[in-house]
């Protein structure tokens, strides 16, 4: 019963507050109309105005040649003004605002904006200057002389203070009537409202004001009718759930604050890594020292690195961290690869494999030297497209190897096995060194010097001995050695390994038989003159082995080094000798469903002379010019030693490369095992004769380049991702702190749109 007297008592009060509202809105629409008339009455005046004004102008007699010949027109429009009450100005005026005639003739000749662009026999309200706001109704009428535009305005100017003052007497009696209409609903509902509103809306009130300060944990009281109680607890079930909420994301973003922490420190201690391998040119240093840096850096149970022999059949370790590494690398611990375990799926496939939990991993081969194993990651050491061998890192507890480290640990091992190559090839000329040294002691190089140098070039070599002195035989008459007597001779080839290498000539003045003892003295001394010239080959091939080593080695050092890509290309192209090309550019590319959908430029190199590369930042579309002849270079190596003869070009990239004045060119797909991250362009003006030299430097180069690009890109990822996550937890502080949406919504712009 209470009930339904509630809700009648609802009703009667909704009705008294309608038929309020509605008297309020008649009143206001009477108000409206009553204003429409007062205007629609002041155009009709206005109207009658100008057309008498008109009339005056069309029947001037005599005619005239301009307006401006009327005369007396001014006092005719004052006279209008002042017989028509409400009138402030009647004006004559061309459509860009001149006025021809006014009634105050001050503004006569004057021109007026606020005359210009009022619609034809319309009536609309602007501020004019000195008259204020006035309503104004012009009409536009043809011009009845040669002379001015084809037709002027007659604008008449009624003051708005008048219908203003009868709209705002109007409105002011509504709104009376409104409010005395709306207290006499309340006095008829206040009491009710008093019982059945205000105290379970109080209660409400202040629930919700402590939910918004923070205070999840108050709970409100359910008083009132049905709907004040279910109310009441709705909002006591969405503080449970937001309190719950909070607790969620509040452990969300201490999670995420550690994985972030976790990712930069683990980014740092690859840097650190990357740096130390830097320094080392020994591998059985750098090894060792690997292993038990990582370990220590990254708190590891157990790192090990294993090489792979040379036909790939076994993985040898060559170090590991601690007493058990030491133990297993004297004892000869090798992995073969055709049988299944973590370090020859991480070779076969090219990837890191991880293994979670080695409890349930079904490849997982424990190791009875190391019990405490729970989890395990294998990442391949790859330089250039050559797996080199396997960094394996062992964990105490569950998982601790996951997407979010894996990839920082592979550009870790492509680091390493940088380091690994370059300790090799130090090593390899290391050994060039000493057998060179050796061969030095028993020849005098320096003498040979020249010589050698000119067989490098193809020139022919010989020197001339007359019993007094030896020549070389360029300084002699180039018959010499047919000169003497009746020129008997004897000549006898130089061979090594049955291959003639050279010719030994013994000329005579006068006609002789040569003995078997001086053609056997001959033989013999033609067999030493073979072994000294490999000696000397030998030495000559050694010594620019070594410096090619060391360019590579030091090249290494630099890119490894190198802190972006412009860094890196700076690196390459002023220390490896690459004098034939006078540009080049770094590209990255952008996939979506293994296809290529953008090129970037992230590098460019010029030596001055000739077109520029294409500007760093530039992105590009894979049909775009600039890069659409290179598409087809994206998945092999190219080295055209000239544009004009190479037959592996089609005519389409032909011409593309003329027309960019280019002659010869390297491209270099930049992969990180299978993953393709960019391409090297490197062009020239003139024809290079590539050698096979050429060829193995080139793709060591761009496995370098490679491995420091892609950790390059990792760290930029890694930052972004790192601010990324930043602004999802506070987001995600600042959603747990705000109730309304409004709020919650301009916080969560104002926190993302710098970022």
């Amino acid at each position: 019963m209470l009930r339904r007297q509630t809700i009648q008592t609802y009703l009667i009060g909704f009705v008294v507050l309608a038929l309020a509202l509605l008297a309020i809105v008649l009143m206001i629409a009477r108000v409206i109309q009553e204003q429409n008339t007062l205007v629609q009455a002041e155009r009709d005046r206005s109207l009658v105005l100008t057309n008498a004004v008109n009339a005056t102008i069309q029947d001037i007699n005599p005619p005239v040649v301009t307006l401006d010949d009327i005369s007396e027109l001014d006092s005719r429009l004052l006279t209008l003004v002042n017989q028509n009450d409400g009138i402030d100005f009647i004006a004559v005026n061309w459509p860009n605002g001149e006025v021809v005639f006014h009634s105050d003739p001050a503004y006569k000749g004057q021109v007026i904006d606020d005359l210009a662009g009022i619609p034809a026999g319309k009536t609309i309200e602007r501020s004019v200057t000195e008259f204020g706001s006035v309503y104004l109704t012009t009409t536009e009428f043809d011009t009845p002389v040669d002379e001015g535009p084809d037709t002027f305005f007659v604008t008449v100017g009624s003051a708005a203070d008048p219908i203003k003052d009868s709209l705002f007497k109007g409105i002011v009696s509504s709104v009376l009537i409104a409010l005395g209409t709306l207290f006499l609903v309340g006095l008829v509902t206040l009491p009710l409202v008093r019982m059945v509103i205000s105290g379970p809306l109080r209660q409400i009130t202040e629930g919700t004001q402590a939910f918004r300060s923070g205070e999840l944990s108050h709970r409100i009281t359910s008083r009132g009718n049905y709907q004040f109680r279910q109310l009441a607890n709705t909002l006591n079930e969405m503080a449970t759930d937001l309190q719950r909420s909070r607790e969620v994301i509040e452990e969300t973003n201490r999670e995420l604050e550690q994985r972030v922490a976790d990712r930069t420190q683990d980014l740092f201690h690859t840097l650190e890594v990357g740096r130390l391998a830097t320094q080392m040119q020994r591998i059985d240093d750098l090894l060792p020292h690997m292993t038990n840096t990582i370990s220590a850096q990254f708190d590891l149970y157990y790192v090990q690195v294993y090489l792979l022999d040379d036909v790939g059949r076994y993985a040898w370790l060559k170090a590991g961290s601690g007493e058990v590494g030491r133990q297993l690398v004297e004892y000869g611990h090798r992995l073969d690869l055709r049988h299944t375990s973590i370090v020859s799926q991480a070779v076969q496939r090219q990837t890191p494999v991880v293994v979670s939990d080695t409890e349930t991993d079904k490849f997982y081969m424990p190791n009875p030297l190391l019990p405490e194993t729970r989890s395990e990651v294998a990442v391949p050491l790859i330089s250039g497209n050559e797996i080199v061998g396997v960094l394996d890192m062992q964990a105490r507890t569950v998982n601790r190897f996951n997407e979010d480290n894996v990839r920082v640990f592979q550009s870790m091992a492509n680091q390493l096995a940088a380091a690994v190559a370059s300790a090799e090839a130090y090593q390899q000329a290391q050994v060039a060194v000493d057998r060179a040294d050796t061969i030095n002691r028993r020849l005098i190089f320096d003498d040979w010097s020249s010589y050698l140098g000119r067989v490098a070039q193809g020139e022919r070599v010989g020197f001339h001995y007359d019993l007094q002195e030896v020549r070389p035989l360029d300084e002699v008459a180039p018959d010499i050695e047919l000169q003497g007597g009746n020129g008997f001779s004897l000549r006898h080839d130089v061979t090594l390994r049955g291959q003639p290498i050279g010719t030994i000539t013994l000329s005579e003045e006068v006609k002789r038989n040569w003995t078997v003892d001086e053609l056997s003295l001959v033989d013999s001394v033609a067999e030493r003159i073979a072994q000294a010239l490999e000696q000397f080959r030998a030495v000559d091939e050694t010594q620019n082995a070594l410096a090619e080593t060391a360019t590579r080695y030091e090249l290494g050092r630099r890119i490894n080094q190198a802190t972006s890509p412009g860094e890196l290309m700076q690196a390459v192209f002023t220390t490896a000798d690459l004098s034939m090309f006078d540009r080049a550019n770094m590209f990255t590319f952008e996939h979506e469903d293994d296809r290529i959908i953008s090129w970037e430029v992230v590098g460019d190199w010029h030596s001055g002379e000739g077109e520029p590369p294409i500007p760093v930042g530039t992105r590009l579309a894979p049909d775009n010019p600039s890069v659409e002849h290179l598409a087809s270079f994206t998945d092999r190596i190219a080295f055209i030693s000239d544009i004009e003869t190479d037959q592996s070009l089609t005519s389409f990239t032909r011409e593309a490369f003329k027309a960019r004045n280019i002659r010869t060119a390297v491209l270099l797909p930049l992969r990180v095992g299978e993953r393709l991250i960019g391409l090297l362009s490197m062009d020239g003006p003139q024809p290079y004769p590539f050698t096979e030299r050429d060829a193995h430097a080139n793709l060591a180069l761009a496995g370098q380049i490679a491995a420091s690009l892609d950790s390059l890109i990792l760290l930029e990822q890694t930052q972004q991702r790192a601010a990324e996550m930043q602004t999802v937890a506070e987001v995600g502080t600042e959603a747990a702190q705000s109730l309304e949406l409004e709020t919650l919504l301009q916080n969560v712009v104002n926190l993302t749109k710098d970022r």
